[in-house]
């Protein structure tokens, strides 16, 4: 990765912004469980500095899907040993049956009393369904990558299907010694597969779970946006009671997902990812597809949101 440089354009020439330093692991720690939204995903923060054998885990989150994701923080550069680190500390997650991680994410105050099952319910996933459809992301964060590590990247995920993603801060001080931070994204693209435990125990097709919806009253609807969502160039990716839509080339990052175990219909939709991969502002998805997070539709609800989709794709949106 190229080194950023910043300049502050005002009046006359434009002035270059000094580069800083985070200085401590713990600052980049503290910023991110006080706003979530510095990393990718639309996370929630459910665990810190959570003891598992070997060690500490810095910060475990779930996205809207209820996959976990791993995230492992580093005060400095990304050197490939990383890589392992956190690839050790998504093994640990995966070992703990339901009871032994809703208790060790209980105690964090920033959980304000919600609990694992709960959070869990609310993205779709039953507790019953929790051994054989958990989904762990790894996270990767510090403020510099090194040679090689997009190189490994790229063959963990290609070779073992691995979502790992690598996001680095730079740090720049204006002139009134306010900091700013500029991140990058650097995610390698696995191929979507499923599990064994997934394979072993059930097959998702698009027909069953659109005959879920059915039985949920839900059907017309959910497979409406299937049908739309599949027809302007969205990727539909199947877990057991939800599509995740993604973008064709970035099938691990959400921009919106549907349920269909809910009546009205469910679906979040995030606005991050779609600045990230079409050339839109905030403003312009916030235009087009309304409130982010959390929504109930019916049919005519979920019809605007197919149209405003499709302004975002052929570019149909103001501004």
């Amino acid at each position: 990765m190229g080194k950023f440089k910043v300049w502050k354009i005002g009046e006359g020439i434009p002035l270059k912004v000094v580069e800083a330093s985070v200085g401590l692991e713990k600052d980049l720690e503290n910023w991110i469980v006080a706003d979530p939204t510095m990393l990718p995903g639309e996370l929630e923060i459910i665990s810190r500095q959570m003891m598992v054998e070997g060690g500490r885990l810095d910060l475990l989150a779930l996205d809207p899907l209820g996959r976990f994701v791993v995230i492992e923080i580093k005060a400095g550069a990304l050197f490939t040993d990383v890589i392992s680190q956190g690839m050790y500390y998504a093994a640990q997650i995966d070992k703990y049956h339901f009871d032994i991680l809703a208790n060790k994410v209980q105690n964090f105050p920033a959980m304000d009393k919600k609990d694992l099952k709960s959070m869990l319910r609310d993205r779709g996933v039953d507790e019953k369904d929790f051994d054989k459809s958990k989904e762990i992301l790894i996270y990767l964060v510090g403020t510099q990558n090194t040679p090689g590590i997009d190189t490994m990247l790229d063959f963990m995920a290609i070779k073992y299907h691995l979502p790992l993603t690598a996001i680095t801060f730079d740090v720049f001080q204006l002139e009134n010694g306010e900091r700013i931070l500029v991140r990058e994204v650097m995610e390698a693209d696995a191929p979507v597969t499923r599990t064994r435990k997934e394979t072993q125990k059930t097959t998702f097709t698009e027909e069953n779970i659109c005959k879920d919806a059915d039985k949920k009253g839900v059907g017309e609807e959910f497979r409406f946006i299937l049908q739309e969502a599949k027809r302007i160039g969205f990727y539909p990716r199947l877990y057991s009671h939800s599509i995740m839509y993604t973008h064709p080339d970035h099938k691990n990052r959400m921009l919106f997902t549907v349920w269909n175990n809910r009546k009205p219909l469910l679906a979040w939709t995030a606005y991050e990812p779609f600045v990230d991969y079409y050339p839109v502002t905030t403003e312009q998805v916030a235009e087009a597809l309304g409130p982010a997070g959390r929504r109930t539709m019916d049919l005519k609800q979920a019809q605007q949101l197919v149209a405003g989709l499709e302004k975002i794709l052929s570019g149909g949106i103001s501004g």
